[in-house]
């Protein structure tokens, strides 16, 4: 039968601890998801990061269903919470538009993070609703000596195709 992740808290894994050595992990979970499963149903994610980018999304479905309004304005939250660099820059946050016919999926390129650094982040909904917590980390400088580097993959597997 199918395999079920439920990631916790717990096993977000610490930032690395050897030289020359770096971990990447793009799709984090809390340990109370159903504290926070309405109105972010799949939680939060990101990926494709970089030296100083990372993607941002998640899906946020209203209490009514979008039945009072096509569109809302989330507001994420950015921390970074290991800058290697000595640097510990304020919290970023910005608004993130989100529309009924794109399915409520909100997504955003944010670029101007620390290279090596980890991130917590969270989005807020427009009546102060809460997602969980993830965190995510940026790659090393294209310049930094890396020896080795582990990326974790996950892909949704409930595509309906059209007949």
């Amino acid at each position: 039968g199918p395999v079920l992740l439920r990631p916790t808290k717990k096993e977000v894994p610490p930032p690395p601890q050897q030289p020359n050595t770096f971990k990447a992990w793009t799709l984090t979970w809390t340990s109370t998801p159903k504290v926070h499963s309405e109105p972010f149903p799949q939680g939060v994610a990101t990926f494709d990061p970089s030296d100083n980018a990372i993607i941002f999304w998640t899906r946020y479905q209203p209490v009514d269903e979008w039945k009072t309004s096509t569109s809302a304005s989330l507001r994420l939250t950015i921390t970074c919470m290991g800058c290697l660099h000595g640097t510990k820059p304020a919290p970023r946050t910005m608004d993130v538009p989100v529309k009924s016919d794109n399915h409520g999926v909100a997504i955003v390129d944010v670029s101007g993070l620390t290279a090596s650094a980890r991130y917590k982040y969270r989005f807020e909904g427009p009546n102060g609703e809460m997602s969980m917590q993830g965190i995510t980390h940026t790659m090393p400088d294209a310049s930094d000596e890396v020896a080795s580097v582990k990326f974790a993959v996950l892909s949704c597997a409930n595509y309906q195709a059209d007949d």
